[in-house]
């Protein structure tokens, strides 16, 4: 307060911070002078220039002592106030480990104070409980607002906000009305203290607030609000006074009076309600910036269309959408997506379904990799008072909320969550999870004692007993592969990767081998995915002949779809390829009604499968079946005329592919380092590399000589919006001589090739899940 009204700005720095990040945030700052008390003074590094002031010595209480009470003016100041001149400096952390101080002006410090004032209706005869650090920016709004307000500030120590009864002690005895926290230390008080909260006015922010939560506090008798804001935009942008009745996450609300909110897509187009784009915040609580940053200022402080030339709009990275009533909903960070076995995963939208269960009072999620190159999805909870919710159950609970590959390997249960010294979740304090098996019953058959040490070697265990389930001890589809390569050299057992989603435990797999049965992985139709009483998918190969790339969809087909790939006969080299498109959609057809003898269909095709897709629902149209969906992803017809000679791959470049198809949604790395066949030799053989090769040759020249027949259904190409130089590309409207239905289009921002091994697997997933889905309804 004093350095404000001497025109000065502040720079807080927490005495517990590391005295590495306390001597860098100096440095950064180059304050003219460091403020200190005696028990703090020891913390200031020594030796770089600074000019230090301790503030309760007794040389600086005397000059206190004679200073006069008057307040300041202009011509006791170095110069005059300025709107414009930076009041405080916080520092934030940066994607790349960096502090970045980001500079605050006066004249929005002023226009926050008013505009929020207004929105919480704090006022004289108020009291509000400051519990947060002075170095976390929301501390401005306890310190500054109450005394703008004609309001009292009480002043909690730390001590005491370690201690929600401690901290209801002091509502208690000077009546206090108002307080603000973030929603992990109201949990903390609603668990142990709740009846502080009894016609308490709730302040929520600083991270999502769990809409049990919010229930449970409007519950006790509290007025909450959900505050929502950037330390770039002035502590908070927008509030929400929450209903009773509310049910689902709390909403963001609306802007304060000096702030406008847009949501846009990609190329900073607004979007409609309901449809989630990235969150920008314009008005007159933008900060300056960053200090010392103009490059990093730049790329996050943008310009803003919708305003007078020179406005500057700010770029939150948080996903969020208008719902009906015009308030901001949040659905999770843009940074916040993490890619686990190359899918892209919000982990908020984890942790909002972890937290949906009844028994969760808080959640948090995390991808941790405490074996190299092994990723895995980690989620945290804290029960309900009175619960202990098993991490089996969990996990079974989350299976039936969201799609397979966002459900947590693991899911560990505390007393609480970690915290910063800003009360915000300390991700990396999480412990990890312990895998080892329960005690089972010990292998009982020479096929049980085999699988059992193989899922323990592929694993990482000890041991495993014979009915311990692969996936519930940390198993993915990427170990699944390992697995079934080491089986298949240990004991010659040619089971597909599927077998191991239908038989998870060494005593069912074994009951599989013993019985004779096995599957391949170039069988004409793999089943990636069967849900029962779902509509089936039929997914047509690419160029190369695999189906493999199509079990990126797999984690959206959970209760939604089953899944299938149609793989080319040509891939066994003892049998005859197709010698046309035409024979071959014939072909598929016939094996696809061995499976699903009657319509309505839902197909799929990849590139070169987009034709035989194509091909294969106008042949069902001439029998007389449905076609309900015909997805071509990047599939466009072939100029009969081009005179260029269709591509194709050498063999090297064929067993890559092969290994890249076969891990892409796992764990890609880079090319050079998949040309190490260890790991898969005994999953990729010559004969495979001789089929595929043959596959990618016969393929390529019948689509140079195929003419499309005409289609009276609908379509949907899903395409690429980034182009690829060494690709021949085309355009969704070439189909229209071949379509006489609607063509409808859906572009993803990726390569022809990345269709299925990045975010757009995850994405096409998603507007194939919705396609379906919309039709079944």
């Amino acid at each position: 307060l004093a350095v404000v009204k001497a025109g000065g700005a502040y720079v807080p720095i927490d005495p517990r911070y590391p005295t590495s990040r306390i001597a860098f945030m100096l440095e950064d700052a180059a304050p003219e002078v460091v403020l200190a008390t005696v028990e703090t003074a020891e913390r200031v590094p020594a030796g770089n220039g600074l000019r230090l002031l301790v503030l309760d010595e007794e040389h600086t209480l005397q000059l206190l002592a004679q200073a006069s009470a008057v307040d300041l003016t202009d011509a006791d100041r170095v110069g005059p106030l300025d709107a414009g001149h930076p009041a405080y400096v916080i520092h934030t952390s940066g994607s790349t480990g960096v502090p970045k101080g980001v500079v605050v002006s006066r004249g929005a410090v002023e226009g926050f104070l008013g505009a929020v004032g207004q929105r919480v209706g704090l006022g004289v005869g108020d009291r509000l409980l400051a519990v947060t650090t002075v170095s976390f920016d929301i501390a401005t709004l306890e310190v500054f607002l109450p005394l703008a307000c004609g309001a009292g500030v009480v002043v909690a120590s730390d001590a005491e906000v370690a201690d929600p009864v401690a901290l209801s002690g002091l509502v208690r005895r000077w009546r206090v009305s108002v307080m603000q926290a973030t929603p992990t230390l109201w949990q903390a008080i609603a668990s142990q203290a709740p009846e502080m909260l009894h016609a308490l006015r709730v302040l929520a922010g600083g991270e999502a607030l769990p809409g049990q939560l919010a229930r449970l506090m409007t519950d006790l008798g509290s007025k909450v609000v959900n505050l929502y804001g950037p330390t770039e935009c002035t502590i908070w942008s927008t509030t929400a006074n929450l209903d009773p009745g509310d049910r689902g996450a709390p909403p963001l609300g609306r802007p304060l009076s000096n702030t406008s909110v847009h949501v846009l897509d990609g190329g900073l187009g607004l979007v409609p309600p309901g449809v989630v784009g990235e969150l920008y915040v314009a008005g007159a609580g933008l900060a300056r910036g960053y200090a010392g940053r103009a490059g990093l200022t730049a790329e996050r402080f943008v310009a803003c269309p919708f305003a007078e030339p020179g406005a500057r709009m700010y770029r939150t990275g948080d996903l969020v959408r208008w719902d009906a009533q015009g308030r901001l909903e949040f659905v999770g960070r843009v940074d916040d997506q993490v890619k686990v076995r190359g899918f892209r995963i919000e982990l908020g939208e984890v942790e909002a379904a972890l937290a949906s269960h009844p028994r969760v009072a808080r959640a948090a999620v995390v991808v941790r990799e405490d074996r190299p190159g092994d990723r895995r999805l980690t989620g945290y909870v804290v029960s309900t008072a009175g619960s202990r919710p098993v991490a089996t159950e969990l996990r079974e609970f989350l299976t039936n909320a969201l799609p397979e590959h966002m459900v947590p390997t693991a899911v560990v249960v505390l007393e609480h969550l970690p915290l910063t010294a800003n009360g915000k979740l300390d991700r990396k304090a999480l412990p990890a999870p312990d895998y080892t098996p329960a005690p089972g019953r010990a292998p009982a058959t020479p096929t049980e004692q085999l699988l059992c040490g193989l899922f323990a070697q592929v694993l990482g265990l000890p041991n495993v007993p014979a009915d311990a389930d692969f996936f519930a001890l940390g198993g993915h589809s990427l170990l699944a592969m390992r697995l079934m390569g080491r089986l298949r050299a240990e004991a010659g057992a040619r089971l597909g990767m599927q077998a191991l989603f239908h038989a998870p435990s060494p005593a069912r797999l074994a009951r599989l081998l013993d019985d004779g049965e096995s599957s391949h992985d170039f069988d004409a139709v793999l089943a990636i995915r069967s849900e029962p009483d779902t509509p089936k998918l039929f997914c047509v190969h690419p160029a190369s002949g695999i189906g493999w790339a199509y079990q990126a969809l797999a984690g959206h087909a959970v209760g939604r779809f089953s899944l299938y790939a149609l793989q080319a006969r040509g891939l066994d080299v003892s049998r005859e390829a197709a010698a046309s498109i035409e024979e071959m959609a014939d072909d598929y057809v016939t094996e696809m009604r061995s499976i699903q003898p009657s319509g309505p269909y839902h197909l799929l095709g990849w590139s070169f499968g987009g034709l035989v897709a194509h091909a294969m629902a106008a042949r069902l149209e001439a029998m007389g079946e449905r076609v309900d969906r015909l997805f071509l992803l990047d599939a466009y017809p072939i100029e009969r005329q081009s005179t260029e000679p269709p591509w194709c791959p050498s063999r090297r470049e064929v067993v890559e592919d092969l290994l890249r198809v076969a891990r892409n949604q796992y764990a890609p790395v880079a090319d050079d380092e998949l040309w190490r066949p260890p790991p898969f030799e005994t999953e990729v053989s010559e004969e495979h590399v001789d089929g595929i090769y043959r596959a990618y040759q016969t393929n390529l020249d019948m689509m140079t000589r195929h003419t499309p027949p005409v289609l009276k259904g609908d379509v949907i190409v899903v395409r690429a919006a980034i182009p690829e130089s060494d690709a021949r590309t085309g355009a969704p409207l070439d189909w229209r001589p071949y379509v006489e239905g609607d063509i409808r289009v859906v572009e993803i921002d990726c390569t022809h090739s990345e269709m299925l091994d990045t975010v757009a697997a995850n994405e096409i997933g998603t507007v194939v899940a919705g396609y379906i889905g919309a039709r079944e309804a």
